[in-house]
């Protein structure tokens, strides 16, 4: 209700403050070639419902019967005004109207063609679920796509390969996300990107370029990571240490992989027990502050988890923790973890449970695995895999009562902090006297929380964390078998 009574009041304000600006381009579009003013293209909406969308028309009369729908800066429909428009986004600004008899939102997955919406997968048909937008995510990552698709032979298949698959993922992040706060962001990255043309916010930095591998420069993961010096309660600091003191156990005397090693906490405990310990992120900051740290004393390399640079049979243990929920394929990890263990190796997940009732996404997440998900993972991948969980989700005493049902308010209108800096305020407010989080774990661990073997059967709900153990051993029996 709130998210519409906002995109009513400031499109009628919109319409009226930019009235001048509307009459001239379509006196000029009207003066410059023979046609309507406006486009009037089909679209999916609302739960995949039709409309007309409203734009002014930047092509020539009939160009959908001329050509495709994924159009480059040297298509011959475009017109003389058409082409200026274009870059400005001039020609979207009739949306408004969608917006104010309620078919579109100010913010949102930008609508497609029908044609190309009934190609949606299951897990793609989420955003028909939002109302569709003006702008959005993938908007700013894209701002010029005519750019892109300039010299492509074919530009509806290099728009398929390009463009769709990081613009979908985009469009399901602001649909797992959206809020009042979410949009006024991209609003104002909206109107800061027209300006500064190239430039990416940090939410999306991590979300390589049409027709680039990856953003290298742009990644941002350290706004999310745990870094040395960082305030934290006494729980992160036992879920810290639950984590690595279970890692430590399996890795005794054998050579050890942590993949997304962030700054590297965990290898200085890795390497008290294990015979050689390697570690690896995809950030370069985070791995350049691993680096720093144990000065050559550990192996640290940047890497990619989904395609990483060693050598079949190259380990006994592979560890990824609380970073699976951010690889844009975990499944290529899995294969690769597999690939370079020896037989007998393990893989160790940790992630964070999504079926908790006060679950908070990450704002660079891409997947969230239940239980039951994460064994089904494993198992197909070639391991035998147990779950288990950890950190209780049962308050005990008013104090932690009180905390628990602020958290879940807070989850719910989508006020947790994003950044680990904020989040550190917000749990200062409410937990107290925050510790600092060490630089790296000695030998010697403090507290940590027992893990339980749990029934992926049934929803676990009353859990915080989920470890997974995948055996490469047992799955290779089997296959053999």
């Amino acid at each position: 209700m709130v998210k519409r009574i906002f995109d009513i009041v400031c499109s009628a304000m919109g319409i009226l403050a930019l009235s001048p600006v509307l009459l001239l381009l379509a006196i000029t579009i009207k003066m410059g070639s023979k046609g309507s003013v406006f486009y009037r293209g089909k679209r999916a909406g609302l739960h995949g419902k039709p409309f007309h969308i409203f734009k002014f028309r930047s092509m020539v009369t009939d160009a959908e019967q001329l050509g495709g729908p994924s159009t480059s800066d040297e298509d011959p429909r475009i017109t003389g005004v058409g082409n200026f428009m274009r870059k400005l986004k001039l020609d979207e600004l009739p949306q408004l109207l969608n917006v104010l008899v309620g078919e579109m939102s100010l913010v949102g997955p930008r609508p497609q063609v029908l044609d190309y919406v009934s190609r949606y997968n299951e897990k793609e048909q989420a955003v028909l679920q939002m109302r569709p937008g003006i702008t959005d995510w993938a908007s700013i990552w894209n701002s010029d796509e005519g750019a892109i698709l300039t010299g492509c032979a074919d530009p509806d298949k290099a728009y398929d390969e390009l463009i769709h698959p990081t613009k979908m993922k985009l469009q399901l992040l602001y649909a797992g996300q959206h809020s009042l706060w979410v949009d006024l962001k991209i609003l104002a990255y909206t109107l800061y990107g027209l300006i500064h043309r190239g430039w990416i916010p940090p939410e999306i930095r991590r979300y390589p370029m049409p027709g680039k591998t990856s953003n290298t420069d742009l990644q941002g993961y350290e706004t999310v990571t745990e870094l040395p010096g960082a305030a934290v309660n006494s729980e992160q600091i036992k879920m810290l240490n639950t984590r690595y003191g279970w890692a430590g156990e399996l890795a005794e005397g054998k050579e050890v992989l942590e993949v997304a090693c962030g700054s590297g906490i965990g290898l200085g405990h890795l390497a008290t027990r294990a015979k050689r310990v390697v570690g690896g992120d995809y950030d370069p900051k985070l791995t350049a502050v691993a680096k720093k740290q144990y000065g050559g004393r550990i192996e640290v390399q940047e890497m990619d988890a989904q395609s990483l640079p060693f050598p079949d049979a190259s380990f006994d243990v592979v560890m990824l923790f609380e970073a699976i929920y951010y690889l844009d394929r975990p499944e290529l990890f899995v294969q690769e973890a597999h690939r370079v263990l020896r037989p007998g190796g393990s893989v160790l997940i940790c992630s964070a449970n999504r079926e908790r009732p006060d679950f908070n996404v990450s704002p660079f997440s891409t997947q969230y695995f239940s239980a039951k998900e994460l064994r089904e993972l494993l198992e197909r991948n070639g391991f035998s895999a147990t779950i288990h969980a950890g950190f209780l989700l049962e308050p005990q005493g008013w104090k932690n009562r009180s905390r628990q049902a602020v958290r879940t308010v807070a989850v719910k209108l989508r006020l947790i902090p994003k950044t680990m800096k904020w989040k550190a305020r917000f749990k200062r407010v409410f937990f107290g006297k925050l510790q600092c989080l060490p630089t790296a774990l000695g030998h010697q661990l403090s507290e940590r929380e027992p893990m339980t073997t749990i029934d992926v059967t049934q929803p676990a709900t009353n859990h915080k964390v989920l470890y997974a153990l995948g055996n490469r051993e047992a799955a290779a029996s089997r296959v053999a078998a």
